[in-house]
């Protein structure tokens, strides 16, 4: 997950609550920006637009337990990547946005071993890596639960991979899967579509490689399916405790103790209704009534 956790507003009238602040004097001599999110505040100074750029990505990492080089500065859907272009925003009043991955959540998909029974999708020739769908479209499949009042009303796959189909079979197999099914009803969630996320950067190399974000606490729910190869997709449990992370987005928004806690439940729940974890037993052993 990894995911985004904080907006950062720019101050004015209407900004009050738990909506993020953003104040920012500059002067000739320095620059300086103040930031509130909730009840924290972030004050960061520098002498040039770049030193100030980092020194800013740098406290968000730490703020928010993020991995520092997967924290992006946002404003209008486009990534600041410079110091100047962070000063701009701010003097145009644009509200930023602050997405990153956690580090322990970083950490696990560094770590985790692929999956040999996920099978590769064919390449063009020996050698060869399909194209990387940099601005692919994506198009919409039918409704999934549509007969069920929570859930996912649709799904939604890159579409200009050939293997697309597959990617839709995942993305089903996981809205019909038994554990989200009973979260979904137990917290009352309707999420308004299940989409792949492009699969841009590697995992555990690139400054940054987003394995999931929740938009709009539930309007969308983006993850993260291929392997960085493109050959194939991530382990389906890998993708599954993703998912546990963005549906633990639909209640808090940042990643404080309330957020772990309900993640926690959440993949508990989704484990205990996990067939391949129940215990069997032996016919003629007599445990065939145990449950």
């Amino acid at each position: 997950m990894t995911s985004a956790v904080a907006q950062i507003g720019t101050n004015g009238a209407g900004a009050s609550g738990d909506s993020p602040e953003l104040r920012a004097p500059c002067t000739d001599a320095a620059s300086s920006l103040e930031v509130r999110v909730n009840d924290r505040v972030l004050r960061v100074s520098a002498a040039d637009p770049e030193a100030l750029y980092e020194e800013l990505r740098e406290q968000v990492a730490s703020a928010w337990n993020f991995a520092r080089e997967t924290v992006k500065l946002i404003a209008q859907g486009r990534v600041l990547r410079t110091g100047d272009a962070l000063l701009a925003a701010v003097q145009k009043q644009q509200p930023l946005r602050v997405i990153g991955t956690a580090s322990f959540a970083l950490e696990r998909v560094q770590l985790a071993r692929p999956d040999p029974l996920v099978r590769p999708a064919d390449f063009d020739g020996p050698g060869r890596r399909p194209a990387r769908p940099f601005d692919g479209e994506l198009y919409p499949r039918a409704p999934v639960g549509s007969c069920s009042r929570w859930g996912f009303s649709e799904l939604r796959v890159l579409g200009n991979f050939a293997d697309a189909h597959q990617a839709h079979s995942l993305l089903e197999q996981l809205a019909r899967d038994p554990g989200v099914n009973y979260v979904m009803q137990k917290w009352h969630w309707r999420v308004g579509a299940l989409c792949e996320m492009a699969p841009d950067g590697r995992v555990g190399v690139d400054p940054v490689c987003v394995l999931g974000l929740n938009q709009g606490r539930g309007a969308a729910i983006y993850l993260r399916l291929r392997t960085d190869d493109l050959a194939g997709f991530r382990r389906y449990d890998a993708i599954r405790e993703v998912l546990a992370h963005e549906l633990a987005h639909n209640e808090h928004a940042e990643h404080d103790s309330r957020f772990y806690k309900l993640m926690r439940e959440i993949l508990s729940e989704m484990n205990r209704r996990d067939w391949r974890r129940l215990k069997g037993f032996r016919l003629g052993s007599g445990n065939a009534g145990a449950r």
